[in-house]
């Protein structure tokens, strides 16, 4: 069962996002060896975006800001996703933390997930954009909702995917 925690982001939004997605912490070559260049043939970058485009998720989630005037305080929320070693796969760790985005943030914020392999525990890094692109609100990040709407979605989504 993945271990979550979340830290708001206060500054440098564009570089949460980019070491969530960092190609030499995510992408294996076509010999599962880290560091490959994601455009190389055969390699496998563990790198999703909803609700925007992984290559351009930086300036979208700012444009959102921008129509909103929103562009203060907390600028985003990174989520990490633990896994214990040899527990998961890297395509299922990435599998559970687009799901876990999806169900979580997926109607109303832009997100990216990059599945971390550079060390003995896969983690996902979940980057949220704090307002939301549907209604201008921002999200809130309460110890109630961790508890019971963070967590429990992880679990629930470890456990269809057969952890646990």
């Amino acid at each position: 069962m993945p271990i979550t925690k979340v830290k708001p982001i206060y500054t440098r939004l564009d570089r949460a996002i980019n070491y969530a997605i960092r190609p030499g912490k995510t992408c294996l070559d076509e010999h599962g060896r880290l560091g490959a260049d994601p455009d190389a043939p055969g390699s496998v970058w563990y790198a999703s975006a909803l609700n925007c485009e992984r290559s351009t998720a930086y300036p979208d989630m700012v444009n959102v800001k921008l129509r909103h005037q929103k562009t203060d305080k907390v600028l985003g929320f990174r989520y990490i996703q633990s896994f214990q070693t040899g527990e998961t796969t890297p395509e299922q760790a990435h599998a559970i933390g687009v799901e876990f985005a999806r169900r979580c943030f997926g109607e109303r914020f832009q997100v990216v997930v990059g599945t971390h392999l550079d060390t003995d525990t896969i983690h996902n890094h979940i980057v949220v954009n704090s307002v939301s692109f549907a209604d201008g609100a921002k999200y809130r990040s309460t110890p109630k909702d961790y508890f019971f709407n963070i967590r429990s979605t992880s679990d629930s989504i470890a456990q269809e995917m057969g952890l646990g």
